[in-house]
């Protein structure tokens, strides 16, 4: 396709995403006001559903037996195909703090543009609704079993946005695990010995000890996360049963099995010198390190700077990211090692949910006219990236034989430098 034939394109898009802000603002009201864990997001994922069909795309829902997983496929069946990836779920205390609602109306806004112009490209539009990425359920990772039913082996790249502190297109998610200790003691066996219990609070609390221990000499790109997730209801009735609930994040896969592994083994260090029993178990997938795609970056950043966004240069994200000063998790690490993968992170001037004190403020800050200003850059944004993968196949290609090349590496991949 030639530059004017693609300029034309990227100014129509645009100009029908700023006349559907209304509705792209009303569902991210809508979803926003209707916080749903994760997989019980039944009224976001209808809503969306329904929104993508009144377009024309062919939607399937419930989809990877996840009642609120869908996939809507719009194209002419030749040429590669582009997903658009929707999360929608919402956080315990906090809501849509995390700001899902912006990536879910986002996608709406992008498919309804490139719907519009569909007969000018090549190529096919997948918009794929992922539940449960924030890690809170059980089970969580819905992008895990979207993998495994083969959602995504036709998908030859996979690209979304996520409300960020500034404007980023290179990130490398860390790896993640979320597990749980659970301690079992016991009442007193008789009444002449009211002192042989065993309190499943101690071994707990020993081990939290263990771990703040075990957290100074960790490297500044490992995280330790915890809750005491169950201990008892009154002190004067002895908890028989307690609960530790973890998260460890670490840029590497490797190394955050190493953390886990430790921190297991003060929960059994404590159990021994407590008499009680500590079992363990995952309370989520797996969330793998993520594959940076320096193509995809290249392109979200082109495309940003075309939209006169100022744009933090990769080379800066990825020294923040080594010194462990930008860390998170997402089930899209496992997709970026399947298929190449990207994030356009959009710049709302804040920090959000993570430097947010207040409550009150973290929850309403991702329906700000500054969230719903960042959320329309970075649909225009993702749609023309969308654009220039559909029209140029030669950047898919590029894009997969990155992704290739740190397969053969074992996925150890060059961080970008200043250019």
């Amino acid at each position: 396709m030639k530059p004017e034939e693609l300029s034309s394109l990227k100014i129509k898009v645009a100009k029908q995403l700023d006349a559907d802000r209304p509705r792209m603002e009303e569902i991210s009201r809508f979803i926003h006001a209707n916080p749903e864990l994760g997989y019980q997001e039944f009224k976001a994922s209808q809503r969306l559903a329904e929104e993508l069909r009144s377009l024309g795309y062919g939607v399937e829902i419930p989809a990877a037996g996840m009642e609120t997983a869908f996939v809507a496929r719009a194209g002419a069946g030749n040429g590669p195909t582009v997903a658009i990836l929707a999360e929608y779920d919402a956080l315990p205390e906090v809501d849509q703090a995390g700001g899902h609602n912006l990536i879910a109306a986002a996608c709406v806004g992008v498919a309804a543009a490139l719907k519009e112009i569909s007969n000018d490209l090549p190529g096919n539009i997948c918009i794929i609704g992922c539940p449960a990425e924030q890690g809170y359920p059980e089970g969580a990772g819905g992008k895990v079993n979207l993998l495994a039913a083969g959602v995504f082996r036709d998908v030859d790249a996979a690209i979304m946005i996520h409300p960020s502190d500034r404007f980023q297109v290179w990130s490398k998610p860390f790896a993640r695990e979320h597990f749980k200790c659970r301690f079992k003691g016991r009442r007193a066996r008789s009444a002449e010995n009211p002192r042989d219990l065993v309190n499943a609070v101690d071994p707990a609390v020993m081990t939290l000890t263990s771990v703040w221990a075990l957290q100074r000499r960790l490297p500044p790109d490992v995280v330790v996360q915890y809750v005491i997730s169950e201990g008892g209801e009154a002190p004067n009735v002895m908890p028989v049963e307690a609960e530790l609930r973890f998260y460890v994040r670490a840029r590497r896969l490797s190394m955050m099995e190493e953390v886990v592994n430790q921190i297991k083994a003060c929960a059994q260090g404590a159990a021994a010198a407590t008499g009680t029993e500590v079992s363990f178990a995952k309370r989520a997938h797996t969330y793998a390190d993520g594959i940076p795609n320096l193509v995809l970056a290249r392109l979200f950043e082109r495309n940003l700077r075309a939209l006169g966004i100022e744009v933090e240069p990769p080379a800066l994200s990825a020294q923040r990211s080594l010194k462990g000063l930008k860390f998170s998790s997402t089930d899209l690490g496992n997709v970026s090692r399947e298929v190449p993968a990207g994030t356009i992170h959009i710049g709302m001037g804040y920090g959000g949910l993570h430097t947010t004190h207040d409550r009150a403020q973290a929850i309403a800050l991702p329906i700000t006219p500054g969230a719903h200003d960042a959320m329309m850059l970075g649909s225009k944004c993702l749609a023309w990236t969308a654009i220039d993968l559909l029209a140029e196949p030669s950047l898919v290609t590029a894009a997969q034989q990155e992704l290739s090349g740190y397969r053969t590496q074992n996925y150890e991949h060059p961080y970008p430098s200043n250019e």
